[in-house]
C-alpha cells in the first residue's frame, strides 16, 4: 500500500510537470516578440535579420504541487520580402516538481518552431498579417519537453497605430497533435496595447487567453503581462517583463527577460 501510494504520487507529479510545459508553449514561447503573447503585424524588410534571445521563469502552485518550470529560446527571422519573413524556433526547458512527498526535475530541449509570416494589407494606420507555424517534435514528451506529433497553426493579426499607441490583436489556431493525452483543437484570442513613452522606451500591456490543453477542464487559461521595451541602439532591444495568471487554470506568475538584435 505504502509502494501504491508513493507511486500514485509520482505520476501526479509527473503529469504536472508535463502540464506545466505545456501551458507554456500553449501560450507560445516562440509565438510573438518578446514579451509579449500578442502577435504583431511587422515585418524585417527583406534582406534583414532579427535575432532574439529570451528566458521566462514560470512558478505555478496547484493541488499541493509546486512547479518551477524555465523557457530560454532563439529565434532567428530572416526578411524575405519587405512584406515576408521567415522564422525558426529552438527553446531548452527545465521543470522542476515538488509535492505529495516527491519530486521530479527534467531538463532537455523543448519542440522547434518553423513559420512565416505575411502582411498582406497596409495603409497609414492599420495592417494585417498570416502567420502560418509547424511545429517539430524535438522535445522528448515523456519527459514534459514537447508533444510528441507534428503541430501545425494559423495566426491572424491586426495592427493599429495611433501616434505614441500601438495596438495589436491577435486570433489563431493551432492543431496540437501530440502524445500526452492533451486536447488537438487549440484557439488563441489575444490583444496588446503599446505606448511609446519616450524615443527609446515602450510600455506595454498584454492580456490573452488560449484553450485549455487539459481536457478534464473547460476552463481558458488567461493571463496579463505587463512589459517595458528599452531600445538604447536601433539594432538593440532589451525587455523585461511580468505575467499574472487572471484564474485558477492559468500558471500563478512568470518573470520574463530578453533581448533582440538586429541587422
Amino acid at each position: 500500500m505504502v509502494f501504491a501510494r508513493v507511486h500514485a504520487r509520482e505520476k501526479t507529479v509527473k503529469r504536472a510537470a508535463i502540464a506545466s510545459a505545456a501551458g507554456i508553449l500553449a501560450m507560445g514561447c516562440v509565438h510573438a516578440a518578446h514579451p509579449l503573447i500578442t502577435e504583431d503585424s511587422g515585418t524585417q524588410g527583406r534582406g534583414k535579420f532579427q535575432l532574439e534571445l529570451t528566458y521566462d521563469d514560470h512558478h505555478d502552485r496547484a493541488q499541493g504541487i509546486k512547479t518551477r518550470s524555465g523557457v530560454a529560446a532563439s529565434i532567428l527571422t530572416y526578411g524575405v520580402t519587405d512584406d515576408i519573413d521567415f522564422a525558426l524556433g529552438l527553446a531548452h526547458l527545465r521543470n522542476e516538481t515538488t509535492g505529495g512527498g516527491t519530486s521530479s526535475l527534467e531538463s532537455g530541449r523543448g519542440d522547434g518552431q518553423l513559420f512565416v509570416k505575411w502582411r498582406f494589407h497596409e495603409n497609414e494606420s492599420v495592417s494585417f498579417a498570416l502567420k502560418p507555424s509547424l511545429n517539430f517534435p524535438d522535445g522528448d514528451s515523456a519527459r514534459g519537453l514537447g508533444s510528441g506529433r507534428r503541430t501545425y497553426g494559423l495566426d491572424f493579426v491586426a495592427s493599429l497605430n495611433e501616434e505614441r499607441w500601438t495596438y495589436h490583436f491577435h486570433t489563431g489556431y493551432l492543431k496540437n497533435r501530440n502524445k500526452v493525452d492533451e486536447r488537438e483543437d487549440i484557439i488563441h484570442l489575444s490583444a496588446a496595447a503599446v505606448y511609446q513613452a519616450t524615443g527609446k522606451l515602450k510600455l506595454i500591456a498584454d492580456a490573452g487567453m488560449d484553450t485549455n490543453r487539459d481536457k478534464s477542464s473547460s476552463s481558458w487559461p488567461a493571463l496579463l503581462v505587463t512589459a517595458v521595451i528599452y531600445s538604447p541602439r536601433e539594432w538593440l532591444d532589451l525587455d523585461a517583463g511580468v505575467h499574472f495568471g487572471l484564474n485558477r487554470a492559468a500558471t500563478d506568475y512568470a518573470l520574463l527577460a530578453g533581448i533582440t538584435l538586429r541587422w
